[in-house]
């Protein structure tokens, strides 16, 4: 009778042990796996983030009475005596890269951060230019430009109750951006961008790291399928848990990947335990 009492005894503390170590061990990866899908969100929103203030920004601009009138008349001095010392603190202090006028159909007037270059006509690169003249609302998000892809929000501009043009205030999405999403979240991301428009080769934009993790494969099915995709590896002697997820410009096309890597000691230390 003792014999087999021991081994039941035995056999269900080893059993309640099992299951007891995989719903855990099941738990800590799920938990990580949020804390990257999290992170991941956190990164779109901060793009979200940005567009909204270039877009407030763009309609305080578009809003003013005297910059409508010199918009009107065409008077590029009026317009950077007006603008200029504004656009220089905004650049400073808060990232603002680009500050532009248009005239219809989407023909460049006046780049405060580059005023020695304009006139040529964008209507086939800048369908956010054309959209905002055309719908006579904001239109923003993410898009490429003759300075690269920067996070943009372009508003029609109003004189006499007349469209004369838009306004556009782009943010950068350039190695600050990642900078301070690193210095506020503590991952590592490297972003992957189109090499050309409507190609599908990927090349590294921007990192706070010495290079991606993500094979090709994961990288290539995160930007074709549009899903999130997982990793594991390590990065300068540390065990990483990485995640890629597809970035979106204004009109909801994939134009890039971005990867985004966590620092797996904690979840190791909850494992081992």
């Amino acid at each position: 009778l003792v014999i087999p009492f021991l081994f039941l005894a035995a056999a269900g503390a080893t059993a309640l042990f099992v299951v007891s170590y995989r719903f855990q061990s099941s738990l800590i990866h799920v938990n990580e796996a949020k804390r990257l899908e999290n992170q991941y969100r956190y990164f779109l929103n901060k793009i979200e983030l940005k567009k909204d203030v270039a877009m407030s920004a763009a309609w305080l601009v578009a809003k003013s009475p005297v910059v409508a009138k010199a918009f009107a008349n065409k008077d590029r001095q009026r317009l950077i005596e007006l603008l200029h010392p504004a656009y220089s603190k905004l650049h400073e202090s808060y990232g603002i890269k680009i500050f532009h006028f248009h005239l219809a159909p989407a023909t460049s007037f006046l780049r405060l951060h580059a005023p020695e270059q304009y006139g040529e006509i964008m209507e086939k690169d800048r369908p956010t230019i054309v959209r905002g003249i055309r719908t006579g609302s904001g239109v923003g998000g993410l898009e490429r430009g003759l300075f690269g892809f920067g996070i943009r929000s372009v508003v029609p501009v109003l004189y006499k109750e007349n469209q004369i043009g838009t306004v556009e205030i782009g943010m950068s999405f350039e190695q600050p951006f990642l900078e301070e999403f690193k210095e506020s979240f503590g991952s590592d991301v490297v972003l992957y961008m189109e090499e050309k428009p409507g190609k599908e080769k990927l090349k590294v934009f921007a990192s706070t790291s010495d290079g991606g993790l993500l094979p090709s494969e994961l990288l290539a099915r995160c930007f074709s399928s549009g899903g999130t995709v997982s990793y594991t590896g390590s990065r300068r002697g540390r065990n990483v848990a990485v995640i890629g997820g597809p970035v979106r410009d204004f009109s909801s096309r994939i134009v890039g990947v971005v990867e985004i890597s966590v620092d797996r000691g904690s979840t190791l230390a909850l494992l081992k335990k």
